[in-house]
């Protein structure tokens, strides 16, 4: 049997191991979607780290890096920034609200702090349609990776991964993911700092490697620090880091965590983060010192890398992509989790008689359309998570800050808030952009947010 294939089995095998395990906790919603609300700071932080890493850091980032050099580490400063803001002050206040107000998902709990379901089932709306291109942009990251371990076909492997991260949501709930995700993260962890480590082996040093990769770029050494448009680099910074914000996956682990374990599980996200993003990030760029001239797709630089013999041993590099398929799985059954408690509590809460059954329903109708659309338009893995963390940030973030420091319920302002937050980021990206090209170096992650913030506060100063 190939080796891609058994260690391909042999992750999936643990993968269902978690959900049998999980299956076996869980009585109720709060244990499918929260894990009880009891989990240890050590599991959350590295769940954390897990879910936000994704493909789109190890495919996305590091393959854009191949065109954007050094300055790639710019977004991965503001990463890190802003993973401290949502641990030092989201999570602390969130952890509590959620549980005194009995919500499991971002849409619920800002249904009860503004008192309005009608404003609930809207940010459920949200949520649904933001997570259809991030959706699409993991499964397209499993395709890539599925294919390259086993040598099937893109159609079969991105159908077989759809199958396995199903059933496994399905079956194990929070519970399941937390578990998965630890493992998950060591993989990771030791991925980031293996894979680079090699390619220096490989070529004789980290001096040899950038000369060479510099000369195919055609810049100087000096200059691969700022081959990339600023406004590019901040504004992914900004759209990941408000993702951790506001993200309904990412948060959910906060809702999820004991609350007295909050501060080991910034200390364990922080350092994760920081380590995997110093050495992962410049693989892209520093991968034009084996591929000269690639003209591929950027998303597949890192599968093709370990891919190679002269980087990796063949079986370590099965291991390692075995890493990036642990990094998409982890994202996709978050937000597969994050996504179905949404429509359930904001639309089915009440009206079945089995709440968990028919959360379990939702999550396999909801996986179907974004795997559905890897086939007919596989585009860019950052445009499409960037887009989505765009989106997240400028809906919900004002309203989410206001309702965690402040008791006033200025439920215009919210209303406000999201929908101008949601059609500004789409307007700024697919009308004035497209129009106006100099509008550009202004990121629709920033126009979309000012304008949320200025208009939440702006209506809410009235009503006051």
């Amino acid at each position: 049997m190939d080796t891609g294939l058994i260690v391909f089995l042999v992750y999936v095998s643990f993968m269902f191991f978690h959900a049998w395990t999980g299956n076996k906790k869980i009585k109720n919603s709060v244990d499918f979607n929260v894990a009880g609300r009891g989990l240890s700071g050590f599991v959350i932080g590295l769940s954390f780290y897990a879910s936000f890493m994704s493909t789109n850091s190890f495919l996305g980032l590091a393959g854009r890096s191949h065109s954007w050099g050094f300055s790639i580490w710019g977004s991965g400063i503001l990463f890190i920034i802003f993973a401290w803001v949502s641990w030092r002050f989201i999570a602390p206040k969130l952890r509590l609200r959620t549980e005194e107000l009995g919500a499991l998902t971002l849409s619920d709990y800002l249904g009860y702090a503004f008192k309005s379901k009608s404003y609930e089932r809207a940010a459920c709306l949200v949520i649904l349609l933001a997570s259809i291109p991030f959706m699409q942009a993991v499964f397209k990251g499993v395709m890539l990776v599925v294919s390259q371990m086993t040598g099937l076909s893109s159609t079969t492997s991105l159908a077989l991964a759809w199958f396995i991260i199903v059933v496994y949501t399905v079956a194990g709930g929070f519970h399941a993911v937390a578990k998965t995700d630890v493992v998950q993260a060591f993989i990771m962890l030791i991925a980031s700092l293996f894979l680079p480590f090699s390619m220096l082996r490989s070529y004789g040093g980290i001096q040899n490697l950038v000369q060479s990769s510099s000369l195919d770029a055609g810049v100087a050494v000096s200059d691969i620090w700022a081959m990339a448009p600023l406004g590019a680099v901040i504004g992914i910074g900004l759209a990941g880091g408000f993702k951790m914000m506001s993200e309904p996956r990412q948060i959910s682990r906060f809702f999820a965590i004991d609350n007295k374990e909050i501060k080991k599980g910034e200390k364990i996200a922080l350092w994760t983060l920081a380590v995997s993003y110093l050495f992962i990030l410049p693989v892209g760029f520093l991968s034009r010192g084996f591929l000269n001239s690639y003209e591929g797709d950027l998303d597949a630089i890192v599968p093709t890398l370990l891919s190679m013999p002269e980087v990796v041993h063949p079986f370590l590099g099965y291991v390692f992509l075995a890493a990036f398929l642990a990094a998409a799985m982890s994202s996709l059954d978050s937000i597969l989790l994050a996504v179905s408690g949404s429509v359930q509590r904001g639309f089915f809460h009440n009206k079945t008689r089995n709440e968990l059954f028919s959360t379990r329903v939702i999550v396999v109708v909801l996986s179907i359309l974004p795997a559905f659309l890897v086939l007919y338009n596989p585009a860019e893995i950052i445009a499409l998570t960037t887009l989505s963390g765009a989106v997240f940030g400028a809906a919900f973030l004002p309203s989410l800050i206001h309702s965690l420091y402040s008791k006033t319920v200025p439920i215009k302002a919210a209303w406000v808030s999201l929908i101008a937050g949601f059609s500004s980021v789409l307007i700024w990206k697919f009308y004035i952009i497209a129009n106006w090209p100099s509008f550009k170096m202004i990121h629709e992650v920033v126009a979309g947010t000012l304008i949320s913030f200025l208009l939440f506060y702006l209506v809410k100063g009235r009503d006051d």
